[in-house]
């Protein structure tokens, strides 16, 4: 078999497994998370998108999380990933550098509640998705981003896309069309994320949406190449200066790419969690009123410094994107939740002027580890000389550092009432979410609703 091929049977196999042998809590807790950052999402962009999806989708197919509004399946899947990006409180995976659950479960979601799907499906939609993304990227790494790509945009299509085609049931000569179909359409730069830009959730809203669209096209039997991952002008030459094959061929066995996830406690870029980790342990051993900071060096891996290293900030995503920025606030509030990125902290003079005081360099010895660690060191020198120092291999949230089921129900509910949710319906949606295997019909009308 060809890379392709065998990549996609490795997926169709996975697929068919029975759902004792598959890591369906994971799945589930992936859902609770994403069903919560979109609750929490939607309640920014409403002003936006309700209009949007009043001129422009008049259907009635699929829950638009957050909105009590439902639309066509492409529009659904869409503004449910925009929701779920727009905060950085969204999953990912470091060996891959893809936020799965913004890209997987908004198509996937949105064709479960379509075809009325049963839990069991959804959720094994949800582990194929992941899993799909998640060798796609490891593949490509670290030559992918060096060129450029944000691989939410590129892989995450083609996570929505296999899991996807789980929900509709496919055959493997299907699946083989739907990741054709997903390759072609995948897209995504990481220039969006620069200067004072607004539109890195659309990475990830198109990523959703377009996926949703290949499995769809799929459907029509419509036959794609013999090999799109890896002919001549292929998905993985032209996507990367540099692959790895072993990731797609590799054979199925635990963890799955689900397993490897993290998730995430601060609403931050992924690369300034290590350094504000460190940040809040350093608190704890000298606090801002104890001393004036006179300079704080962050020393990290290569890959987290270009496009997170501004101390100038415009505004609330060029915040989350900066480490500077979310060492200072840290440091200085003892936290890195939502609240940290709201207009009132961004302009606070306090905290920009501590950011102007924060660097950040590589340490060729910390790029070495990644990605089997994303590692940061963290040094505060104070006016009176004294300095302190705290290295973090794994930020909160890794699978070797995993957040407790009550930090994310916790999680869960504090952005639940961010967006102003009935606590009733919320307890509701929980119980759904935990019962999926009894309850998917319930979840689907709350979705609708809520």
């Amino acid at each position: 078999m060809n890379l392709t091929d065998l990549f996609t049977s490795r997926l169709h196999t996975l697929s068919a497994m029975p759902i004792e042998n598959l890591p369906y809590k994971a799945a589930k807790e992936s859902i609770m998370d994403f069903v919560g950052v979109a609750l929490g999402g939607s309640f920014s962009l409403k002003r936006e998108f309700a209009n949007f999806l009043d001129q422009f989708d008049p259907s009635d197919e699929a829950s638009v999380i957050g909105f009590g509004h439902r639309a066509g399946l492409y529009n659904a899947a869409l503004v449910n990933a925009f929701s779920s990006h727009i905060l950085e409180l969204d999953d990912g995976n470091r060996f891959c550098a893809v936020h799965l659950a913004a890209t997987v479960i908004p198509a996937v979601l949105a064709a479960a509640e379509h075809q009325k799907a049963c839990g069991e499906r959804l959720m094994r939609a949800v582990i194929v998705g992941y899993e799909a993304a998640v060798r796609i990227g490891t593949a490509l790494q670290p030559g992918h981003r060096q060129a450029g790509f944000h691989a939410t945009g590129t892989c995450g299509t083609i996570g929505a896309a296999m899991g996807t085609a789980v929900i509709l049931g496919y055959d493997l000569a299907r699946m083989k069309a739907t990741l054709s179909a997903a390759c072609t359409s995948a897209a995504g730069l990481l220039e969006i994320q620069e200067d004072d830009s607004q539109l890195k959730p659309y990475n990830a809203a198109k990523a959703a949406a377009n996926g949703l669209a290949a499995a769809y096209i799929a459907g029509t039997d419509f036959s794609g190449p013999e090999d799109i991952l890896a002919g001549e002008r292929g998905f993985l030459r032209l996507f990367a200066p540099s692959f790895k094959t072993e990731p797609i061929a590799a054979p199925l066995e635990r963890p799955y790419g689900i397993e490897t996830i993290y998730r995430k406690p601060y609403a931050a870029c992924r690369h300034a969690h290590a350094p504000i980790d460190g940040a809040l342990k350093l608190r704890k051993q000298r606090a801002p009123e104890c001393g004036v900071v006179e300079l704080i060096e962050v020393f990290t891996h290569k890959y987290a410094i270009q496009g997170h290293d501004h101390t100038q900030i415009r505004g609330a995503t060029s915040a989350k994107m900066s480490i500077p920025y979310s060492v200072a606030v840290a440091y200085l509030t003892g936290e890195a939740g939502m609240e940290a990125f709201f207009d009132d902290r961004i302009s606070n003079p306090k905290i920009l002027a501590l950011t102007e005081c924060v660097t950040v360099k590589e340490d060729p010895s910390l790029t070495a580890l990644t990605p089997q660690r994303r590692p940061a060191i963290v040094k505060i020198t104070f006016s009176d000389g004294q300095s302190l120092t705290e290295r973090i291999d794994y930020a909160k949230g890794e699978p070797e550092t995993p957040l407790s089921d009550t930090e994310m129900e916790e999680k869960f509910r504090s952005l639940a009432h961010f967006a102003q949710k009935d606590p009733v319906l919320i307890d509701r949606l929980i119980g759904c979410i935990r019962n999926l295997e009894q309850d998917t019909e319930g979840l689907y009308q709350l979705l609708g609703s809520i």
